[in-house]
């Protein structure tokens, strides 16, 4: 998330899990400059860059167990193709 965070934020960082008042769901939150905020509650540019990232290292972590499975050794690099990226990039920045 370092490399995708806006300027404006400054790094953004995984918070802690929490609880939000009349909601019984744990709730991830996002650090940034002005703080610690609720996902739920985030931008939809961040909340954007977070989904980015998940699918990114969810991607990662699934080559890494198919490699496993195969008994093959993972590949060190990936290569990450977005559609529409013009569209994505407007709407996070």
């Amino acid at each position: 998330m370092e490399k995708m965070s806006p300027p404006d934020l400054g790094i953004l960082k995984p918070g802690n899990i929490i609880r939000i008042l009349n909601d019984n769901r744990e709730i991830p939150t996002i650090r940034h400059f002005y703080g610690e905020t609720p996902i739920i509650h985030a931008s939809a540019g961040v909340k954007r860059i977070v989904t980015l990232a998940y699918l990114i290292v969810w991607a990662w972590d699934e080559h890494k167990i198919e490699a496993r499975l195969h008994n093959s050794t993972p590949e060190n690099r990936m290569v990450i193709i977005i559609d529409e990226i013009i569209g994505f990039i407007g709407s996070v920045f």
